[in-house]
């Protein structure tokens, strides 16, 4: 039985949430399996003392902090900046930008460090400005740019990070 208060962790998404709810531990509770290295929250203050980042990190046999779960940063209004999680060092999962009055940014995907999947961009209005295609890290499909009216200001499309003249066609096409 799982008690409360106590992290378990059986996958690294799995130890995400274990990190969250738990302020820094984590516990292997599989036999046989190995024990996750203990997690460390850091935080980092304003001048006055508030939160300005807040990390939860490893730390290497020599002592250097590894990021390794949750990571938040702050704006200086106290309205949050930037969100992702990593995993040795390397982001992985959503990664959340915000503009300074708490609308997202940017929300881009990360695998084991690298960008992949779609990235969009909005203003501070809240609209869209921008949708980008990568895949391993590099412009993979459609990229569009929007006017402040909404209209197609840019579109292009890339194949493996070269620029290419149209859309890969389709099967039905």
């Amino acid at each position: 039985m799982l008690r409360v208060g106590t992290c378990y962790t059986v996958a690294a998404t799995t130890l995400v949430i274990a990190i969250a709810g738990c302020h820094g531990t984590a516990k292997s509770v599989a036999p046989g399996t190995t024990t996750e290295p203990e997690v460390e929250v850091l935080e980092h203050p304003f001048a006055d003392g508030t939160i300005r980042i807040r990390e939860h990190v490893i730390r290497t046999a020599e002592g250097l902090a590894v990021k390794h779960g949750l990571y938040t940063r702050w704006h200086p209004n106290r309205k949050k900046e930037y969100e992702v999680v990593f995993v040795q060092d390397k982001k992985h999962g959503t990664a959340t930008l915000y503009h300074r009055n708490g609308e997202k940014w940017t929300e881009e995907t990360y695998v084991n460090g690298t960008v992949e999947g779609s990235r969009y961009t909005w203003d501070s209005g809240g609209r869209k400005r921008k949708e980008e295609q990568f895949a391993a890290g590099k412009p993979h499909g459609t990229w569009t740019v929007w006017r402040d009216n909404g209209e197609i200001k840019w579109q292009g499309y890339f194949e493996h990070g070269k620029p290419v003249d149209a859309p890969p066609k389709t099967a039905a096409e």
